[in-house]
């Protein structure tokens, strides 16, 4: 990563070299690699606006279950556990790189309330949004 690139693209690098990584992998077949990425892919363009597991089952035809599975045998983690991770970046690098309060960020994700908005940045970034802010 270069370090004169925004954040978002660094982000979107990183992001594709782990799916290449990932569906290099000899042990998991075809269908299963083509889903997990269609589904990365579905994150990508919905995780603003759509947290929800059976969501993004739907748009790729396959159960909650299914799609967990194949989450879980390539990535070891679940999709939820993706989705909320990919949001996460998404708001660390706007905390960082714009001027919104930390509240019109929070509703603008869909957060109810910016204690709410601010629990689920803790939990997956381990700072809260103040804190990650001044940092």
């Amino acid at each position: 990563l270069s370090q004169d690139e925004p954040m978002d693209e660094a982000l979107q690098h990183a992001r594709e070299y782990v799916r290449t990584l990932v569906a290099r992998k000899s042990d998991i077949s075809g269908r299963s690699s083509q889903l997990y990425n269609e589904f990365l892919e579905a994150v990508q363009l919905h995780y603003h606006t759509n947290r929800d597991v059976a969501f993004y089952a739907d748009c790729l035809n396959v159960s909650p279950r299914y799609l967990s599975q194949v989450a879980h045998r390539i990535s070891g983690k679940s999709p939820k556990c993706i989705i909320d991770h990919t949001l996460a970046e998404a708001l660390a690098c706007q905390l960082r790189t714009t001027q919104k309060t930390i509240q019109e960020i929070a509703y603008e994700h869909g957060f109810a309330s910016q204690a709410q908005f601010s629990k689920f940045f803790k939990k997956q970034m381990g700072q809260t949004p103040s804190e990650w802010r001044r940092s």
